[in-house]
């Protein structure tokens, strides 16, 4: 039995999921998506080689959802049936924010996972859902290292140059903070911040809110 590696980008309403090789030079055996978590969930996933692999996922709707928890859950049993039956060494997610504190991917834990908590007004459209699939697996199976890495890391390599401004007419500098406040799938309807009609788009309000506690955290921690 092979050991492979489980990587998770989960959604608000998915669960993006490619499974590696454990080994010096990784490869891909296998990726797919769990969709419509909270509604009508569907399944698809693909060998290496793009051919489509069979998988039925449990009947779901709105009265009996599927949740990051019940979809990981099947996903162990799928893999264990359908996915090659290799053995799961570790699992890696993508975590949106990472903040000031974290430059590199880090090994999951409790006081990692309450860090990460913290983050949540940061981009609070994406966060949440990460974290739900960390907790999901701490539950399911405690025994599996995860890895959380941060988009936000790309941003610690951006020179200063390139995020610190001069204001020619005040001679006053002022820094850029980049934040992932919004994706282009998402939808705020159901959270009561629709698009007002102003050009600006849904999730307004949300990337208003976000941009504030960005504001706070650079004034608390400039570094």
């Amino acid at each position: 039995m092979s050991d492979e590696i489980l990587v998770l980008n989960s959604g608000s309403s998915s669960i993006k999921f490619a499974v590696f090789t454990a080994t010096a030079a990784p490869m891909q055996r296998l990726h797919g998506i769990v969709s419509g978590l909270g509604a009508r969930a569907a399944f698809s996933a693909f060998d290496a080689s793009g051919e489509p692999l069979p998988g039925a996922l449990p009947a779901s709707d709105a009265a009996t959802p599927l949740t990051h928890e019940s979809a990981l859950a099947w996903l162990f049993a799928w893999l264990a049936s359908f996915g090659g039956g290799g053995h799961v060494l570790a699992a890696g997610h993508r975590v949106v924010h990472g903040g000031a504190r974290f430059a590199e991917p880090a090994r999951i834990d409790a006081g990692i996972v309450a860090q990460l908590e913290k983050l949540v007004p940061m981009a609070p459209l994406h966060q949440p859902h990460d974290l739900a699939a960390i907790r999901a697996l701490m539950k399911l199976r405690p025994e599996l290292p995860q890895v959380a890495c941060f988009d936000t890391v790309f941003h610690r390599t951006v020179p200063a140059l390139a995020q610190t401004f001069l204001e020619l007419s005040t001679g006053s500098r002022f820094t850029v903070v980049v934040n992932h406040f919004k994706s282009k799938g998402s939808a705020c309807n159901d959270v009561g911040d629709p698009d007002m009609g102003d050009g600006q788009g849904n999730c307004n309000g949300t990337r208003t809110l976000a941009a504030q506690a960005c504001g706070r955290l650079h004034h608390t921690c400039p570094e």
